[in-house]
């Protein structure tokens, strides 16, 4: 594990809330997301691509996606967590669980 996937896996822990479902949801800020799903948000070459691969973007186009959008990389989006500068986006919970 590189330096930066440990300092993110430690950002990542320290924004963990219940989640209503029943399990802990990792909530990320948008550049966290952006850096899990493999992008880096300082090199404007750098994409990340949805989850059935037909899409592929940069960070400055990431971060402005709206819920639906989040949804197809993979992402849940809680518009009420980013009005109050919280991190909004954390992985889908899959349904077979």
């Amino acid at each position: 594990m590189s330096a930066l996937e440990r300092k993110r896996a430690i950002d990542v822990k320290n924004t963990t809330t219940p989640d209503p479902r029943g399990s802990e949801a990792e909530w990320m800020t948008v550049k966290e997301a952006f850096i899990w799903l493999g992008g880096d948000p300082h090199d404007p070459s750098s994409g990340v691509t949805s989850l059935d691969g037909r899409r592929s973007i940069g960070f400055h186009r990431f971060r402005v996606l709206k819920a639906a959008d989040y949804r197809a990389f993979g992402l849940e989006f809680q518009s009420d967590r980013r009005r109050k500068q919280q991190p909004c986006l954390r992985p889908l919970l899959s349904s077979n669980k």
